[in-house]
């Protein structure tokens, strides 16, 4: 368009002030456009869906508006010697093709577009034309314009077909999305009973026989809960819907736990398990437990697949960041098992190991730490071992004053009765649970944890107990008949505030524990998350939590 105005300018079709305010116009209306383009993809991407009449109609209206502007030299064109009409025929032209080739899925449009530029075509070529040609040249431009019209509905439907296609993946992924959701529910609750119940059983203690068979239902079933784990955060990634939750917090506490469950595991296999977390004894503004997952799954692979020699985990602070680092004495990788290593779906057999797992574990470490700003890197040799190292751009922080969490990290060992050995009455708990198995495997435990306890299968029954009666602690499934959890929630934060009374914690004891579903939760106003399979450290955690 700026060539265009300095050469009506040169030809004297314009001044420069003429010149000037055209463009200027021309370019306004199309700055405005492509924001407006821009704001109305990023506000319909994720919604499949291309009802938005406002956006659409000043889209429609902004578009007729600046091929009319575009066209407007051309008018002047004929009435001016030559090389004018040649120029303004010019200008028609390209002015009808950039039409033709618009992405408008409305196969109409050239009808409210191309006027303007037709019939400044026509007039120019009338001026170009001598006496004897024009019937010809006005004959070439009708065509012309008809076979522009033929292009700009061959465009329109090839791009009103890729948009169904698109909008037709975009449904099948949201389709295949929920299906991942509820399946993982449904999932999780026959799980919660297996774990549940293997869990009690080895507490409450079983013959020495027997006990290699419990042992192997416990690991299969966690082994379950870990692919199952995967799959949820490969599906929340592949949609672009995993969202991280970063805090200042001490980043040595997030990766103990880690450290003690597979010093453990390492001894037991005759391994010596090396650990340095010196560096990260600081509070950092970070995702503790997503940092967390990425050492546990680094630290997995490094022991199952070392079978003599150790397996370390040091942090390093590095010049923007900090490092975290794995390393074995394992059979090493060669650079071609390297390549695939990260990627989704691969599984690299080594040390004679069968392949087992979805092959999604170091994808989704990968995927988080770039979430996180990092990178996940591999050094390794075969024969020599192998390097892991997980690289953050993090600094130090002035840690927040909070009060201490509701859950506390993972402790070892049994609880005793609940506040049995102060002499003062045993912590009252309420449980919201409909499932049989669930009311089962809950059960056992707070019995196991000597508290007192009640469930009721539904929220109303639930919100009428809590009326009756005072409660140290709500579990409170999510997913109930008749009033769910969520509403019963809601229902007894309105009754604290019209009563006056001390506020009761609340937990989410759920299978739902997507991230998006989580913060639901505690939007509705409780106070944490117990997720089904229900880990019994956590609870316990929770209940000693209590009891302090």
């Amino acid at each position: 368009m700026i060539f265009v105005g300095l050469l009506i300018v040169r030809l004297g079709v314009f001044s420069w002030i003429e010149a000037g305010l055209w463009l200027g116009s021309c370019l306004i209306v199309e700055a405005y456009l492509i924001w407006l383009l821009h704001q109305l993809m990023n506000k319909h991407a994720d919604e499949g869906d291309l009802s938005a009449p406002v956006e659409l109609d000043q889209v429609k209206m902004f578009t007729v508006l600046l091929c009319w502007l575009a066209a407007i030299p051309a008018f002047f064109t004929p009435f001016h010697p030559m090389p004018g009409p040649v120029v303004g025929l010019l200008i028609s032209v390209a002015g009808l093709i950039s039409i033709a080739s618009q992405r408008d899925m409305r196969r109409w449009a050239f009808f409210t577009n191309a006027p303007a530029h037709a019939l400044a075509l026509i007039l120019n070529l009338y001026a170009v034309a001598g006496p004897d040609s024009r019937a010809i040249f006005l004959l070439v431009g009708v065509v012309f314009i008809a076979n522009t019209f033929t292009a700009s509905v061959t465009t329109s439907r090839a791009l009103t077909g890729l948009v169904e296609s698109r909008m037709e993946a975009a449904r099948a992924n949201l389709a295949k999305s929920m299906f991942v959701a509820r399946m993982g529910h449904e999932i999780r609750t026959p799980l919660n009973g297996v774990l549940g119940i293997a869990d009690l059983m080895a507490m409450e203690g079983v013959p020495e026989k027997q006990r290699a068979h419990l042992d192997l239902i416990r690991q299969s079933g966690r082994a379950l809960l870990s692919l199952l784990n995967d799959l949820l955060d490969f599906s929340k990634i592949e949609a672009g819907k995993l969202t991280l939750t970063p805090t200042p917090q001490n980043l040595r506490l997030a990766l103990e736990p880690a450290c003690a469950a597979f010093r453990i595991i390492a001894e037991e296999k005759g391994l010596r398990f090396r650990s340095d977390l010196g560096a990260v004894d600081a509070h950092f503004d970070v995702d503790g437990p997503r940092v967390g997952q990425i050492v546990q799954n680094l630290l997995a692979n490094a022991v199952k697949f070392t079978d003599a020699g150790e397996v370390a985990l040091t942090t390093h602070r590095r010049e923007g960041g900090i490092a975290i680092e794995v390393s074995d004495t394992g059979p090493g990788l060669s650079p071609t098992d390297i390549e695939q290593l990260f990627r989704e779906f691969s599984q690299i057999e080594r040390n004679g190991q069968v392949k087992t797992g979805t092959g999604l574990g170091l994808t989704i470490c990968r995927e988080l730490a770039r979430l996180m700003g990092g990178e996940v890197s591999c050094v390794s040799t075969r024969g020599q071992g192998s390097r892991f190292i997980l690289s953050l751009p993090l600094s130090p922080v002035r840690p927040l004053t909070v009060n201490p969490p509701t859950v506390p990290g993972m402790i070892s060992g049994r609880p005793g009765p609940a506040r049995g050995n102060s002499g003062s009455p045993p912590i009252r708990v309420l449980v919201a649970e409909d499932h049989p198995t669930n009311q089962l495997v809950i059960s056992g435990l707070l019995k196991l944890a000597g508290v007192d306890y009640r469930i009721e299968a539904d929220g109303e029954k639930a919100v009428e107990a809590w009326k009756r009666e005072s409660w140290d602690l709500v579990l409170m499934d999510v997913q109930m008949p008749g009033m769910d959890g969520l509403a019963a929630t809601r229902a007894i934060r309105t009754l604290e505030q019209a009563q006056s009374r001390d506020r009761t914690p609340i937990f989410g004891f759920s299978a739902d524990a997507m991230s998006h579903q989580v913060a639901e939760q505690l939007e509705a106003g409780l106070d944490g998350h117990l997720q089904k399979p229900i880990q019994v450290e956590a609870l316990f955690s929770l209940l000693e939590a209590l009891e302090r």
